[in-house]
């Protein structure tokens, strides 16, 4: 009974319900529930989501890393950093979530931004 569903990443599959994105493994059982806006794929066992009240990224136990308190979290698995950009601009946060610069204090490498049209 999913709306919309996409192909797997690292074992697990983004689907989409009527209480929003979550994650099933390849049985088609509930890995993360379905509750968010938006999600990412998992990439280096990190996901972007999307909430109410804001982007965060998760692990694939579904723990917050970086809370969905941002404007914009995007994962860069170059690095594994993430660019996090909230009311005073961006920063940085390690793989852990641990933040690394203050927020203002740094900008994101643009081709991190290629498949974004418009970067604020």
């Amino acid at each position: 009974g999913h709306m919309e569903v996409r192909f797997p990443h690292e074992g697990v599959v983004a689907v989409r319900q009527i209480t929003g994105w979550g994650f099933v493994d390849c049985e088609n059982r509930i890995v993360i529930e379905p509750q968010y806006d938006w999600v990412s794929d998992f990439c280096e066992g990190r996901a972007e989501v999307e909430t109410f009240e804001g982007m965060g990224l998760i692990d694939k136990s579904g723990c917050y890393i970086i809370p969905p308190c941002y404007y914009i979290v995007k994962f860069d698995e170059q690095s594994g950093h993430s660019w996090v950009y909230g009311d005073d601009g961006w920063a940085i946060f390690d793989y852990e979530g641990n933040q690394m610069c203050g927020f203002g204090e740094c900008e994101p490498p643009q081709e991190l931004f290629s498949d974004i049209e418009e970067v604020m």
